[in-house]
């Protein structure tokens, strides 16, 4: 088959579906990976063609408006959402258009806004893919974006309905615009979709929806249909061995296993403070860390206790450190958890605050605190508490050797989606297969 996997967001969005093409192709598909074009080199080396779209998160994110996002922990309402995510989407959706048209399949991440009526009007089937539990109601989580309650499981099942009506009143109307203007298609009828348990085509047939992340860290809800499929993480391995540089091999040897502390994709509104307050933690607390500079604007000066890294890869890294400070971006809290580190998340948007509650709940970290809230005082009983915490060092622990012997989440969602589309399944052969169809028809009537 021609699949087309079509990416929106950062690097830790990007890096999943690279795992997946990769895959795929060695199953014997042909795969185009599209996302952002600052992530070209990166997937290309890994051998999968690429095609370039205008989704920038990284721009975003750097910029003022996206840093005001962050601080104000990304609180999604439908005026939000229109001014600061509607516009770049509508450049998103015709790249998706574009790239789409000779595809077999498409498996569109769940940020990509259209992709339905993109595939209605390609007559193309489509998987929807996300590392969020977050298309699929259930009544034993609330919705990812939303602020969780303690009312129980009726809350829980309504706030996956209010987020559905939240994405509604900000896109339909724009969508339906697209549909007469760009596809060419009778607009949507608006609501149909909020109260449904699975997501389904405009002909109304079940979407089938990739979830990849642990089971072992959150289970998979019994009042899921079978449409819904969890994977495991897809671990992307590197194209070449990774070597580690010189100095930070150094630093890793003079002196006992230092802490993680990361920030990702997400910008901090004040890199300068919260480097401060990090420092002072780490003095008062007499203990070393390796800080990666991520797209937070963090610079330091390198020294016996604190190396300041531009990269290296979780699966190397994690086994060199005691413990993790990060974000609660879905990749980096697998690979800490998968590692078997106690882990200490700081949450800024979407379904960070989701994970940190996750890892508390799970009993392998403390009580999260929001970037937002950031002061030495917390920074310090964290750090303690990851390190001198025993019961919570031997939960990581084993929750790591768990999660170590899932199955390959790269295979299994392989062979899902070929069961979902059989390998001989190929939108070629359909017109090939209409074609001879009429021709015979004709044949018989003459």
């Amino acid at each position: 088959m021609n699949i087309v996997i079509i990416v929106s967001g950062t690097f830790g969005d990007i890096v999943p579906h690279v795992a997946l093409a990769k895959g795929l192709k060695a199953a014997g598909h042909d795969v185009t990976l599209a996302g952002g074009k600052n992530f070209k080199e990166f997937v290309e080396g890994h051998g999968i063609t690429f095609f370039g779209t205008s989704s920038d998160y990284e721009t975003v994110m750097k910029s003022e408006k996206g840093r005001e996002i962050l601080r104000k922990k990304g609180d999604i309402t439908p005026r939000r959402m229109r001014s600061h995510i509607l516009p770049p989407k509508f450049n998103e959706f015709v790249d998706a258009w574009i790239v789409s048209q000779w595809a077999d399949l498409i498996i569109g991440h769940h940020m990509i806004v259209g992709l339905l009526d993109i595939a209605q009007a390609l007559d193309v089937p489509l998987i929807l893919s996300t590392v969020m539990p977050i298309l699929t109601p259930t009544h034993e989580f609330p919705s990812v974006p939303m602020r969780p309650a303690l009312f129980g499981r009726l809350y829980n099942r309504l706030s996956h309905a209010l987020y559905r009506f939240m994405q509604v009143s900000t896109f339909e109307q724009r969508i339906n615009h697209w549909r007469r203007q760009v596809l060419c298609l009778p607009p949507r009828p608006l609501f149909r979709e909020i109260f449904t348990r699975e997501f389904h085509d405009l002909n109304g047939r079940v979407i089938p929806i990739l979830y990849h992340y642990s089971p072992t860290v959150l289970p998979r809800p019994g009042d899921w249909p079978d449409s819904s499929y969890i994977s495991g993480r897809l671990i992307l391995k590197d194209a070449e061995p990774w070597e580690p540089p010189i100095d930070l091999l150094e630093f890793l040897e003079v002196g006992p296993p230092p802490l993680y502390i990361g920030f990702g994709s997400m910008t901090l509104w004040d890199p300068e403070h919260v480097m401060d307050m990090i420092c002072e933690a780490l003095s008062i607390t007499g203990l070393r860390a390796i800080i990666a500079k991520g797209w937070g604007g963090i610079n330091l000066e390198n020294n016996d206790n604190l190396y300041c890294l531009s990269y290296a890869p979780h699966e190397w890294l994690f086994t060199k450190v005691c413990a993790v400070i990060h974000h609660g971006g879905s990749g980096t809290t697998d690979a800490g958890l998968r590692a078997g580190l106690p882990t200490m998340v700081c949450p800024f948007f979407m379904d960070q605050p989701f994970w940190a509650e996750r890892v508390k709940s799970l009993g392998v970290g403390p009580r999260p605190v929001p970037q937002e809230k950031l002061t030495v005082s917390s920074l310090v009983k964290g750090m303690r508490e990851l390190t001198e915490n025993k019961d919570m060092i031997k939960k990581a622990q084993a929750l790591g050797e768990t999660m170590k012997n899932e199955p390959d989440g790269v295979r299994l969602a392989v062979e899902w989606i070929e069961k979902q589309y059989p390998v001989g399944h190929s939108r070629q052969a359909k017109v090939l297969n209409d074609t001879i169809r009429i021709e015979s028809q004709r044949d018989s009537v003459s």
